[in-house]
């Protein structure tokens, strides 16, 4: 039987999805002729480099193609090994970061994007000039760092200056080897940045801007913990000291908590888990339109842990009580349950139920309604995140859970319930 032929098109629709994933769009580009052409376009768009022989040709290539240097728009940098090893990440020394500055700077004019994953910046791999190098490109304004580690929050700090155009920095699990606390020895004249995503172990990041508050004087947006794949979140302190600095200007807030605020992974299996913890406060926001709350609800077979954790539900209203901005417009709440497998549909409900106190829930409920903070609110958004290949309830008994706890919300027409499924 021969083959199902399918129209060379339908073929180039699927590469275009893998944009993302120049591992396989580098596999695919070596099947025929007709799959060559579309990969090694989107191979030129994100270009990965993991060594310096790379580097070195990709520059040449470019040189004499110069064409193909405004179809560059992400460059990511990782160590070849990084690339097949699927074993946890491990952090490897930058060795042709150098090169990449130093061949490539002002021939990339359409670059928007800068990111480096699995790696640990060496003074002895780096060149003594990078940072000037870096300079040359103007176009970058998303800086993403993954499991990176730098020698110290100097360095990090003045490679965030660098880049003169800067407006969204990304770190997940930034580490710096040593902590300056003197502020003389920072970047005098910082890049402004509009929206930072915090998430892993990234203290040391909103400690270095707390340092630097020149960087997030015009922020905007600030995420915390918002992916699935960070086993830790950034600590109170860190998330505390960025609001504090740059709260005046933040209109945008997200947070994903995988545990209530304070509490560490022990004391959630422990159930100690109380309002006794440090609470997170968006006071300092003055200016804020836009909050969305995640929480992964933990992964508890026990009933009566259950019901321990749901008397600490005093440090959600704590946080949405502490808005004391005029411009809020839009609440979004949403409860995480993608990662339980020890239940089922009718002891899910029961568990959202125990959750949801119910005092709590009025309490919210009232202020939402009653407060004159709040009279520009327009939408509240309540959200149960399901796995499709794990137990979920149906969309209706959510509703009609949302809508007993938040009845006032509801009669005044701003309430939402949804049940999102996705992986």
């Amino acid at each position: 039987m021969m083959p199902l032929a399918l129209p060379v098109e339908i073929w180039e629709r699927v590469i275009d999805y893998l944009w993302n994933w120049p591992v396989f769009l580098a596999m695919c580009a070596l099947v025929c002729r007709a799959w060559h052409a579309r990969s090694s376009g989107r191979l030129v768009t994100l270009t990965m480099l993991v060594n310096s022989r790379q580097t070195y040709h990709f520059a040449r290539r470019l040189d004499i193609r110069p064409e193909l240097r405004a179809r560059v728009n992400l460059v990511f940098i990782c160590d070849v090994l990084s690339v097949h090893d699927i074993d946890a990440p491990k952090r490897r020394p930058m060795l042709h970061f150098g090169t990449f500055a130093s061949m490539l700077a002002k021939k990339l004019p359409a670059v928007k994007s800068l990111k480096i994953a699995e790696a640990e910046w060496t003074p002895a791999a780096t060149h003594r000039n990078i940072l000037l190098h870096l300079s040359a490109f103007a176009s970058i304004s998303e800086l993403i760092l993954d499991y990176v580690t730098f020698p110290s929050n100097i360095v990090l700090a003045r490679f965030i200056c660098a880049l003169p155009n800067l407006q969204l920095l990304h770190c997940a699990s930034v580490v710096c080897r040593t902590k300056a606390s003197n502020p003389s020895l920072f970047c005098a004249s910082a890049t402004q940045v509009k929206k930072i995503i915090l998430e892993g172990t990234s203290d040391d990041v909103a400690s270095l801007l707390a340092l630097q508050p020149g960087t997030t004087s015009g922020l905007e947006e600030f995420w915390v913990g918002w992916t699935m794949n960070a086993q830790d979140t950034p600590s109170n302190e860190a998330i505390t000291a960025i609001l504090q600095s740059a709260g005046p200007t933040i209109r945008c807030v997200e947070f994903r908590l995988r545990q209530p605020p304070g509490a560490t992974a022990e004391e959630v299996r422990s159930a100690s888990a109380e309002a006794s913890h440090p609470r997170l406060t968006l006071q300092p926001c003055t200016v804020l339109e836009v909050f969305s709350l995640t929480y992964c609800m933990p992964v508890l077979s026990s009933e009566s842990i259950t019901a321990k954790l749901s008397q600490g539900f005093g440090w959600m209203y704590a946080i949405l009580t502490s808005i004391m901005s005029m411009n809020m417009r839009c609440l979004r709440l949403a409860i995480d349950v993608r990662h339980i497998t020890d239940t089922n549909a009718y002891r899910l409900i029961e568990r959202l139920q125990e959750f949801l106190d119910k005092e709590q829930c009025t309490r919210i409920d009232r202020t939402f309604v009653g407060d004159p903070r709040f009279k520009g609110l327009t939408r509240v958004d309540i959200c149960l995140l399901c796995n499709p290949e794990r137990t979920s309830t149906d969309a209706e008994s959510w509703k009609e859970l949302v809508i007993d706890r938040f009845p006032q919300l509801h009669t005044h027409g701003v309430l939402h319930a949804s049940v999102t499924v996705r992986v």
